[in-house]
Formats: C-alpha cells, structure tokens, sequence
C-alpha cells in the first residue's frame, strides 16, 4: 500500500460505493416501473392488487439501500474533501 496515498484510496472506495448507488437507483426504476397507483375493487383483480403489494415492498427495501449507500457515499465525498484540504495546507516536504 506504499503508492497509495489516503485521498486515492478514498477516491477508490467512494467510486465503488458511487457505482453501487447508481446501479440501486437503475435498479429501483426498473422494478417502479410496475408501480401504479390505482385502487382495485374487483375480486377479479385480486391477483394484480398482490402484484402491487409485492412491488410496493420491493420499492420499500430497496429506499432503505438506497438511503444507507447515498450516505455512505456522501461521507466518502466529505472525507475526501477534508483529506485534500489537508494536503493543501501542510504540504509534506520531501527531498
């Protein structure tokens, strides 16, 4: 890890978890897509109203990611942040 400085191993970690909230955020479209918002008050829709309910759950658990990833994220940007105005004011001297 000599090569590594602080900022760069945080730039690497914030991209994974970056990727990782886009890829939820793709995700999280795709399945609200069957997202509608409607009332069923037909025994013949039965099986749509469950449809719903399922989708509505799976919107639900997938929030909850996508909160906890977005934060983890933004405390990634704001500790590469703070690393870098380190650096600025007390430059190391080598040579």
């Amino acid at each position: 890890m000599d090569g590594f400085s602080p900022l760069t191993m945080l730039l690497g970690f914030w991209s994974v978890v970056t990727v990782v909230l886009l890829a939820l955020f793709i995700y999280r479209a795709v399945v609200g897509i069957h997202e509608e918002n409607q009332i069923f008050l037909d025994r013949a829709e039965a099986a749509m109203e469950q449809e719903q309910v399922e989708t509505l759950k799976r919107i639900r658990v997938l929030d909850r990611y996508l909160k906890i990833v977005g934060v983890i994220s933004g405390i990634l940007l704001l500790a590469m942040a703070g690393v870098w105005l380190y650096q600025g004011m007390y430059p190391t001297m080598t040579g």
